[in-house]
């Protein structure tokens, strides 16, 4: 009996002499940069970490993350070392290294510190391991920003995840990493994932009304209108004077064909931002596919009866919009291919007067018409001198109003 309890003293004793080894070995590591005790840190503190002897003590743990956590920092440093004599720049540097560093040792540390944490009601180590863990959210928090920037969302948005999950264990709640967590989740396509992100930043008030817009835009991606509405409903309940709301309920009713809807929405949303060209460039859009009907293969479909009212209507709203804006691309181009529009349709009715005077007066009308959207077309290939879609419409206007030199540039222009 008294041989069998000294071997049992014997292998407890052998197991905490793995953990001091284990100390040890880390303490050569950091004062001497003897790079040969990591490993056998490790393999140390892994026997001491399952033996029943060992495993069940705070001070285990706390030392399997330190090691751990001791073994990514080294890779890091190995690999930003390496990355010095590629890349000059500091920050590009720094985000290849993490990009290049595996993070499976630093996963490793911070579930040893929730570990001890656990197995240390009196907390003797609580300083310490809240400092390690601290650590760990800033590394993870760093690898995803690597992640995301090398444009791989789905794979950075674990190590968003993990920071997240090391600040809920420190009781720190950070709105710009769930923030970021959300916009990876979105990118990478993780919809799920991104919806519960974005439904905690509306917990947590974060970007007010803007947080709801982003979150409809999930449920619009994903086909769920219903869905959509109901996110934009909430918000515009708790935010009811906010513009981002107002403008992404008029999206929705613009996706869903609702005009009437949408054109209330955007004059109350002009009320609010009176100098928004982008309101009444929107408005403009409004009146002039209103004016100017597609079906959903996007071929023109009869001109309504009040075809003149809505084409009046839209040129109003694309004119406010320049006068905001004087370089504004898409009012000044929608402008033109409205005037144009307009000249096409006066010809297509005209070919139906038989009068001969009635159908002149009413070719020289178009022609005026198709003149008025010269000069907004011509600015928009100065803004954008290499845009097709310009050139072909300046090609057929030059070709309708006679202007051989101009159509003969344009072709130049156009082969090149």
């Amino acid at each position: 009996m008294l041989l069998l309890a000294l071997f049992i003293a014997g292998a407890a004793s052998a197991q905490s002499n793995k953990r001091l080894s284990a100390i040890n070995y880390l303490n050569a590591y950091y004062s001497y940069k003897e790079l040969d005790k990591l490993p056998k840190a490790k393999a140390a503190i892994d026997e001491a970490t399952v033996h029943a002897e060992t495993s069940g003590d705070a001070k285990t743990w706390i030392y399997r993350g330190k090691i751990y956590q001791a073994i990514f920092e080294q890779k890091l440093k190995e690999e930003l070392d390496k990355q010095e004599k590629l890349i000059q720049d500091a920050g590009r540097r720094n985000n290849a290294a993490y990009f290049n560093v595996n993070a499976d040792e630093l996963g490793t540390a911070m579930e040893a510190y929730m570990k001890e944490r656990e197995l240390d009601p009196k907390k003797y180590f609580y300083e310490e391991g809240k400092q390690k863990m601290t650590e760990c959210m800033t590394h993870f928090h760093s690898k995803g920003i690597s992640t995301y920037n090398e444009k791989q969302f789905a794979n950075a948005l674990p190590f968003y995840m993990k920071a997240i999950e090391a600040g809920k264990f420190l009781q720190m709640t950070d709105t710009m990493l769930y923030h970021d967590a959300a916009l990876t989740a979105e990118r990478g396509a993780v919809y799920d994932q991104a919806k519960m992100l974005y439904e905690k930043l509306i917990e947590m008030k974060y970007r007010q009304g803007a947080t709801y817009s982003s979150l409809a835009d999930i449920y619009f991606t994903v086909k769920d209108s219903a869905g959509a509405l109901g996110v934009v409903k909430r918000g515009r309940a708790a935010y009811p004077d906010d513009l981002n709301l107002l403008i992404a309920e008029t999206n929705f009713y613009l996706r869903s064909g609702k005009m009437s809807e949408a054109e209330a929405n955007l004059k109350m949303a002009v009320e609010k931002s009176p100098n928004n060209p982008q309101l009444y460039y929107t408005l403009g859009n409004i009146y002039d596919n209103l004016g100017n009907p597609k079906n959903d293969k996007g071929k023109d479909l009869e001109k309504p009866k009040d075809y003149e009212v809505q084409v009046g209507k839209a040129e109003n709203y694309y004119k406010k919009a320049i006068a905001l804006d004087t370089n504004y691309f898409d009012a000044i181009y929608n402008l033109g291919a409205l005037y144009n529009n307009h000249g096409v349709a006066i010809m297509v009715a005209s070919d139906k007067i038989t009068d001969q005077a009635k159908n002149a007066k009413e070719n020289a009308r178009a022609q005026e018409e198709f003149k008025k959207a010269l000069p907004y077309l011509e600015k928009c290939l100065r803004i954008e001198p290499k845009d097709k879609p310009t050139m072909y419409a300046l090609r057929q206007l030059y070709a309708r109003t006679g202007q051989t030199e101009k159509l003969q540039k344009i072709n130049e222009m156009i082969k090149n």
